[in-house]
């Protein structure tokens, strides 16, 4: 995971890397989304935005399968 919510780098081959990232519009809400990001071995970026870290790992996990096939 990211030091900070501002530092999110570039993943290296088979790496993830994650943060959190509150709306700016809305100041007072304490929900937020997921960043999400996979850099698969043969050098591919999957990116993802979601509610939740799991459903972002869900759906990397499902572009994976498409990509065997």
């Amino acid at each position: 995971m990211c030091k900070s919510e501002y530092d999110f780098l570039i993943p290296q081959l088979g790496q993830e890397l994650y943060s959190k990232a509150y709306n700016p519009y809305r100041l007072y809400s304490k929900k937020f989304q997921w960043i999400y990001e996979y850099r698969h071995t043969d050098g591919e970026l999957f990116s993802a935005t979601a509610s939740t870290l799991e459903l972002c790992r869900q759906w990397r996990d499902e572009w994976l399968a498409e990509k065997k096939k």
